[in-house]
């Protein structure tokens, strides 16, 4: 254990040139299953190697790889970080990391919007919705609207609906009104719409 922290600490300290010429050995390891993710990851948060912090995120073992994500939240990734947020939000182990450091970012930052938006209709895509009906944003109550109204995906669909639901906004009413009296809305989810708001 400490030759490894002795490792990890050698890994922090040296300069990104260093650990950009260990690159392709450890993605190799890596690939292999080989316990090398945590100084895949010290790397790539260093260099700003995307490509290889994707391969943390998706083949590291769960506990590294969610150490990771908590390591992009918390700005130490030198660019921006939606990308490899979203990437996280489809792996299952690290999708609650992911997708709890995109919903604080939704009010701020585009791109997180459109990546927990790029969730909805996956496993983790009901967090994706709680997370956007957090923003009470009136521009997100419309885009979960097109989703609910035009997804050709129920799941996505029914995690919109629930994302409306949670955002208490006149917006998201707005919303689900237009929804539930829309002729051409399945029975099914209309009949998940506030009863108050199908009148």
């Amino acid at each position: 254990e400490t030759e490894r922290e002795g490792i990890e600490q050698a890994f922090e300290a040296a300069a990104p040139d260093q650990l950009a010429a260990q690159r392709e050995t450890l993605a190799t390891s890596l690939a292999r299953g080989e316990p090398v993710g945590e100084l895949a990851s010290i790397a790539a948060l260093r260099t700003g190697d995307e490509s290889l912090m994707r391969q943390v995120i998706a083949e590291a073992a769960p506990a590294v790889a969610v150490r990771a994500v908590r390591r992009i939240d918390a700005g130490e990734w030198p660019g921006a970080p939606d990308g490899l947020l979203e990437a996280a939000a489809s792996r299952p182990e690290t999708a609650s990391a992911a997708l709890l450091a995109l919903g604080r970012r939704a009010g701020t930052e585009p791109g997180a919007i459109a990546a927990l938006l790029a969730t909805l209709g996956q496993p983790a895509g009901a967090s994706a919705a709680a997370a956007l009906a957090r923003t009470r944003d009136p521009d997100v109550a419309r885009q979960l609207g097109r989703v609910l109204s035009g997804s050709g995906d129920e799941t996505a669909r029914r995690q919109a609906l629930l994302g409306l639901r949670l955002m208490d906004s006149t917006a998201a009413e707005d919303e689900l009104r237009a929804f539930a009296r829309d002729p051409g809305s399945p029975d099914a989810l209309v009949g998940e719409v506030p009863s108050w708001l199908r009148d």
